[in-house]
């Protein structure tokens, strides 16, 4: 269960779909049923080499949540619908541990 002072901090609602272990038939992808939940947006940046030998600054929309999310899951941030085709995919899932050793709450990532 996560820390009340941090739910406290989770404003924000998005609509997600977890992606199933089923296929289509042309290999897609099957989801579950939608759901929503209170989480914390942010932006997390990070510099990566790029082939011509530079530096890139790269940015990624991360959020704090309570769900057990996994990669390949369908995000809807505010102001998306669900009826668009326009979604976002998780694209990475990091356990936060409290003190006890115990899953507190995920941070995502989606791309």
């Amino acid at each position: 269960m996560p820390d009340p002072s941090i739910v406290a901090q989770w404003r924000t609602q998005i609509t997600y779909q977890p992606v199933t272990t089923s296929r289509n038939g042309d290999g897609s992808p099957q989801y579950g049923s939608t759901a929503t939940t209170l989480v914390k947006i942010d932006k997390a940046t990070s510099l990566v080499g790029n082939a011509s030998g530079g530096i890139d600054r790269v940015s990624t929309t991360i959020f704090f949540t309570s769900v057990a999310m996994k990669k390949g899951d369908r995000v809807w941030l505010p102001n998306e619908t669900v009826a668009s085709s326009a979604c976002h995919i998780v694209s990475g899932v990091e356990e936060l541990y409290d003190e006890y050793g115990n899953v507190d709450h995920y941070e995502v990532s989606i791309s």
